[in-house]
């Protein structure tokens, strides 16, 4: 007997990507006992692609939805003994859900996979790098500090004690892993259960995205762990630090990989998009110290 899997998607304006993510399900070692797709957007483009898949359940909200609140919708509507979030913009591979079942089975209730790039794009390659590097399928399975809904899985019981999302926010996913993290929940990171992203950003809107997102994270970190004022300064001040951080760390992901040439080749687009994350950082401290 095939596990009972719910798999959610949050869909917003998705309708570009949304038929080769479904078509990709289709095609599971492991047929979904359902997928759920959650539209927060207000056109028809997303329903009418759903209507390809007669299977499909399809929820429209009325009002917008962030990720984490979408997929919390969609969690709310399943019925599977494990919950599957994937992002409309990736393709999984056949073997994807298998892969995250095996993981489970093994005694890890939380369990995510690794993200690929289909596209040779010169600037696609830089932004995957610079936002998921630690999530590159080459990299040694172990436990992963967030469990991204992009790729993850969940068994029904932690989903239940610990959930949902907090919806209002796009960091509340991380604060998500902060809490399973704090009552002995590790997320493990299983590299061979891999999807490929899709991105259809240009480079003004990455920018602005992690610009928004680091000030929105680094206000989240600061509240969430009551951190003193005189604590927010100090990170506040080391932001170049931050910058420096990330470009070490992705380097560190890479090297020695097929990635390797591509972190070269591509490192204005990383620079620039970690630039913006630590100014969105600063930027957060900063508004911390004044709250």
């Amino acid at each position: 007997m095939e596990p009972k899997i719910s798999v959610v998607i949050a869909a917003y304006y998705s309708y570009n990507t949304l038929e080769g993510c479904l078509k990709a399900l289709s095609s599971q070692t492991i047929k979904p006992f359902e997928i759920i797709v959650v539209n927060s957007s207000q056109e028809d483009e997303t329903a009418n692609v759903v209507k390809k898949f007669p299977t499909v359940t399809f929820y429209q909200s009325s009002s917008r939805l962030l990720p984490q609140a979408a997929f919390s919708k969609g969690a709310s509507m399943a019925k599977g003994s494990s919950i599957a979030f994937l992002a409309p913009d990736c393709i999984a591979k056949n073997d994807w859900l298998e892969k995250l079942f095996q993981k489970q089975l093994q005694g890890y209730s939380v369990v995510v996979g690794s993200l690929g790039l289909g596209s040779k794009v010169w600037y696609e390659q830089g932004v995957h790098i610079c936002k998921f590097s630690s999530y590159l399928s080459h990299l040694p399975a172990g436990q992963a500090s967030i469990a991204i809904p992009s790729n993850s899985l969940f068994s029904r019981e932690v989903w239940e004690s610990y959930g949902p999302f907090d919806g209002d926010y796009f960091s509340s996913d991380t604060v998500f892993s902060w809490k399973l993290i704090e009552n002995g929940v590790q997320p493990q990171f299983e590299p061979s259960a891999i999807v490929e992203h899709i991105y259809l950003c240009n480079a003004k809107d990455f920018w602005k995205e992690r610009l928004f997102r680091a000030e929105e994270f680094a206000l989240v970190r600061a509240a969430y762990f009551h951190w003193s004022k005189k604590k927010a300064l100090a990170y506040f001040f080391a932001t170049p630090l931050i910058f420096a951080f990330f470009l070490s760390r992705s380097w560190s992901h890479v090297r020695g990989s097929v990635w390797m040439w591509v972190y070269f080749t591509t490192l204005p687009v990383h620079l620039a998009g970690h630039l913006s994350w630590s100014i969105g950082e600063a930027k957060g401290y900063w508004k911390y110290l004044f709250r």
